[in-house]
């Protein structure tokens, strides 16, 4: 007996020194799943939002499951974790005054009770003349102009929120009545600064003042922005003569605009500052098992983050309620632990990068430092797997994009699928919301599995309950069987740049088929990330790294800029579009595409 003891030791110790350890049998399974999904959406993660202590505890977990799997670390200084800065939130800075001076008095306002400025002001000093303009629309469809006859260079002008239609926003000027688009438009017309104010016809209280929120926007507005109290509003109105529930109740009732200006001269100091934090990748490798193949990767991800305590981002913004995101994206994240704990069991013949990406909530940024600072070379990565949303499926049916972006892919999905009694739904786009597309966008092929939408989409009502366990272990076991066999392959899947047709959506007529890199910070100007194959864009030669500057007559400085000037846009009518290139200005031609319903 004791010489059997002895055996089995030193058995033990030899194998640890050789590498070895005697395999156990592992089983992706509906239970784990569930033990996984109800750890990360449990309350005292507080929902997971990026930067939060309840993301950092998601991430400690996750790490601690990936040790104990047996997958080496990829992060820095042999860390399961890559950190990354990002813009979490705005804050008012030291200096945030104002005031204005007739001929009779000078009004000093009070911060956060008669003004304040909006999340997206740009900080600095502004002063000029006042002028009251109405909505600040100008539109040649319908044809209204708040700006007729009205030189506002260099002066202060004073907006209405909304439009004529009120508060609808799918009315003929709902498309004009974003701040960010009037700010813009008297920013284009040559005004130094913009005051807003809520009209008493939108909402008869008279000190609201709007809340101070980040955007996510690349940049600010390029002049000061606030709002002030109806109370102060009138105050200075009333210097010309005139009432605001009237002027309001005209325009509305006319149709027409109404401007005038006002007999004071008005001074702002805005400091408006950009909260940075950090929140972390989490990267683990299970070495392939073929000495050559080894050195290729496929990537398996999911999204860990969510939207913590509700805000934006949220479908009811204004509750404040841990958001436990059970199927966004806790099931994603709880099939890459089955997957990861599976292969760490079971190495397939190339390496295999399980990664639980963070901040993908704000744009992708978790996947895209993931790409900016890869912990392999990219030419070495030939597929990508992600899951987003894989633990609601219904009717069997299970979406897979990027089913285009190789020539195999369709062919290997369906000679599994039925094995687990799943029916694929194709979706050929390589692009999408979710962390697929910062792959993609790099000539990798990708896979996005995903389950379908549901009323609890990024809702309180995410919680675990509801998660169909049994489908998801159907799903994650197809996905098991894809890895392998692309892992397991002679060749790696080629990649295919996928050309799609654009759909209507947001109210754009038209598109240029451009990616905006929702990374970049200290950028003036929208950056691109890449440009849809055969879309108008890259036909025009526009580029990934291209920071748009000028679209048109109009200025970019943040994507809002853009958006609005596409917004005005008409199908097949050339428009000169200047780009920085590595420091460069060049002016392209690019004709907008008409989108398809």
């Amino acid at each position: 007996m004791k010489q059997r003891y002895h055996r089995i030791v030193i058995f033990l110790i030899v194998s640890t020194c050789w590498g070895f350890s005697p395999k156990r049998q592992v089983e992706v399974t509906s239970d784990e799943i569930v033990k996984h999904i109800k750890v990360l959406a449990s309350d005292r993660m507080e929902g997971r939002g990026a930067g939060t202590r309840g993301a950092k505890k998601a991430a400690r977990y996750i790490k601690r499951q990936f040790r104990s799997f047996g997958l080496e670390p990829m992060g820095k200084r042999r860390s399961y974790y890559t950190s990354f800065e990002f813009t979490a939130d705005v804050a008012l800075g030291k200096t945030n005054d104002m005031e204005w001076s007739s001929k009779d008095q000078t009004v000093k306002l009070k911060l956060d009770t008669d003004f304040r400025p909006l999340g997206f002001s740009a900080s600095g000093h502004a002063s000029g003349e006042l002028i009251f303009v109405g909505y600040g629309i100008d539109s040649e469809e319908p044809a209204y102009n708040d700006y007729s006859n009205r030189d506002v260079s260099g002066k202060v002008v004073m907006v209405l929120r909304y439009s004529p239609d009120g508060t609808n926003p799918h009315g003929d000027f709902g498309k004009y009545a974003p701040l960010r688009y009037k700010a813009m438009t008297a920013r284009e017309q040559g005004a130094s600064a913009v005051i807003f104010v809520t009209g008493p016809e939108d909402d008869p209280e008279e000190n609201y003042l709007m809340k101070l929120r980040y955007d996510q926007s690349f940049s600010d507005s390029g002049i000061p922005v606030v709002i002030i109290t109806q109370r102060k509003a009138n105050e200075l109105v009333s210097l010309a003569g005139e009432n605001l529930i009237d002027v309001q109740k005209g325009i509305n009732e006319n149709l027409s605009p109404h401007s005038f200006e006002i007999p004071a001269e008005a001074t702002l100091h805005v400091s408006v500052e950009k909260i940075k934090t950090e929140t972390v990748n989490v990267v683990g490798l299970v070495q392939g098992a073929d000495e050559e193949l080894k050195n290729e990767f496929v990537v398996i991800g999911a999204h860990y983050d969510h939207l913590g305590m509700g805000g934006r981002g949220s479908l009811v913004p204004d509750t404040v309620a841990v958001h436990n995101g059970a199927d966004d994206n806790a099931s994603g994240t709880a099939g890459l632990l089955e997957l990861a704990q599976w292969f760490g069991h079971n190495p397939p013949k190339r390496s295999l990068i399980f990664a639980a990406f963070g901040a993908e909530e704000r744009g992708l940024l978790g996947s895209a430092d993931f790409i900016s600072n890869p912990p392999v070379p990219l030419e070495k990565i030939v597929a990508m797997m992600n899951m987003d949303m894989i633990g609601r499926m219904e009717d069997s049916t299970l979406v897979m994009g990027g089913a285009g972006t190789s020539s195999v892919w369709k062919e290997m999905i369906e000679s599994i699928s039925e094995e687990y009694h799943i029916t694929p739904k194709f979706d050929d786009a390589g692009y999408g919301a979710s962390d697929h597309q910062s792959f993609y966008l790099k000539d990798i092929p990708v896979l996005f599995f995903f389950s379908g939408a549901h009323g609890d989409y990024h809702r309180p009502s995410d919680d675990w309950e509801k998660i169909n366990a049994p489908g998801e272990e159907r799903i994650v076991k197809l996905i098991r069987n894809l890895v392998t066999q692309i892992a397991d392959a002679d060749n790696p899947p080629d990649f295919v740049k996928v050309e799609k047709a654009e759909t209507t959506s947001r109210g754009f007529a038209v598109y240029l088929g451009t990616i905006p890199d929702y990374t970049a910070t200290n950028v003036v100007g929208m950056k691109l990330s890449g440009v849809r194959a055969g879309g108008p864009a890259e036909k025009g030669g526009m580029k990934a790294g291209d920071i748009i500057i000028r679209f048109g007559k109009t200025t970019v400085e943040n994507i809002y800029d853009f958006m609005y000037a596409l917004q005005a846009a008409k199908a097949d009518h050339p428009i000169e579009i200047v780009v920085l290139r590595e420091g460069v200005e060049i002016t392209l031609e690019v004709s907008p595409g008409k989108r398809r319903d």
